[in-house]
């Protein structure tokens, strides 16, 4: 469910990424892995994943983690799309070389979520686990938040552009 989310959205989010915004996508997209709009309040669906160990119908159950990672695919194809977009603008000269980091960082990622995860488990139980990296998560939403800077979200200008609008203004 999680890749057939992804190619449900993907058409849907690239067309929109510079309206809605690269840093706002990344953020939303972070969110959304994390958070989903329950019948009555707000929480995080890979925390909602913790509390699915306490569904007892089994039918319940598969559904209810099958909607998580319908949430979760929509999250991950969003982070995805704009960091993609972000290294096309932001490193146009070495954008070659930046694609590689990033392809590398996605398979360090693939290969140590399954080692951490196993690891987590062992020590604990299936709530920890999930609970640990809906932590992690929401780390990576806030430094999101507050680490790239707004300007990230202007369609098309590199950091050298901005400056020289701001410096031509100030005169």
């Amino acid at each position: 469910m999680f890749q057939i989310a992804n190619i449900c959205a993907i058409p849907l989010l690239a067309p929109n990424l510079s309206r809605i915004g690269r840093k706002n996508a990344i953020t939303m997209g972070n969110l959304l892995m994390v958070r989903i709009l329950l019948i009555r309040f707000q929480t995080v669906s890979t925390f909602c994943i913790c509390f699915s160990a306490l569904i007892e119908n089994d039918e319940l159950f598969y559904y209810y983690l099958l909607l998580m990672r319908v949430f979760q695919g929509i999250g991950g194809i969003s982070v995805l799309t704009a960091s993609y977009s972000l290294i096309s603008i932001e490193f146009s000269d070495g954008k070659e070389k930046f694609f590689g980091y990033a392809e590398a960082c996605i398979g360090i990622g693939l290969m140590m979520g399954p080692v951490l995860g196993s690891a987590i488990y062992s020590l604990s139980d299936y709530f920890v686990t999930n609970f640990v990296f809906g932590m992690i998560f929401l780390v990576c939403t806030f430094a999101v938040m507050f680490l790239l800077p707004e300007r990230l979200n202007i369609d098309g200008i590199k950091i050298d552009e901005v400056s020289s609008v701001s410096n031509s203004g100030s005169n």
